[in-house]
């Protein structure tokens, strides 16, 4: 990522444009395991201060990221919606495809909401959060009991069907490294806290809920017109 970067141009906006492109905590993130793979090496190389430049880039962001318009995703920096309910050209989909899932987002958006309106202030990411944020990122620092919150985010998964779906069967045989990256794979590449990750999976479980049953409502007036 560092190299695709670096061949864009030596200017600040195409880095800057490049970040844009995709959730901070994934550049930070990259950069970072950059930087440690490289500890024991001597000296100090350009790549480093690039990273180290494109991470405070990276930072710089955080603070305009906010939660998708209609789920308890991250939304891309500048945007009002997740990679879920985004229409953006970059996004995943043909433009069918996004539009079908942006109009089944909104219908289930006004239930989710309207369920469960308040979203706790650890969640955002502001002057507050943002330094816990960094640290997870940066060194992986661990959170008191790591292991209880493992096991949780766990139960989470397996109370919800869709969640295990699209997770995956195998996420009980997962380490703790290999369950968060495939969480953020999944379901919130702007993600990175243990505790945030059970709030999320805990409104998906909801999410989800709601969707189906909108979709069981149709399916049964189909059936019944």
């Amino acid at each position: 990522m560092i190299q695709a970067m670096q061949e864009m141009g030596s200017t600040l906006q195409p880095t800057r444009n490049f970040i844009l492109s995709r959730f901070p905590a994934e550049v930070i993130d990259e950069c970072a395991t950059m930087l440690r793979q490289r500890a024991s090496q001597a000296g100090i190389a350009e790549q480093d201060l690039y990273s180290l430049l494109v991470i405070g880039m990276a930072t710089w962001e955080l603070e305009r990221t906010s939660l998708c318009r209609f789920c308890p995703r991250f939304a891309l920096v500048g945007t009002a919606f997740c990679l879920e309910h985004g229409q953006g050209k970059q996004l995943p989909g043909t433009p069918g495809e996004k539009a079908a899932r942006y109009r089944s987002g909104k219908e289930v958006a006004q239930e989710y909401h309207y369920y469960l309106p308040q979203t706790p202030a650890y969640i955002l990411l502001s002057e507050r959060t943002i330094p816990s944020f960094l640290a997870r990122l940066m060194i992986g620092r661990p959170i008191p009991d790591e292991g209880r919150s493992l096991r949780a985010i766990k139960r989470k998964i397996a109370g919800s069907r869709r969640l295990v779906e699209i997770i995956g069967m195998d996420f009980q045989s997962l380490s703790e490294s290999q369950l968060y990256r495939r969480l953020r794979e999944r379901i919130d590449p702007g993600e990175a806290r243990p505790r945030v990750w059970l709030w999320k999976l805990g409104r998906l479980y909801h999410w989800y809920g709601y969707e189906d049953r909108i979709a069981l409502i149709k399916n049964l007036s189909v059936n019944n017109g």
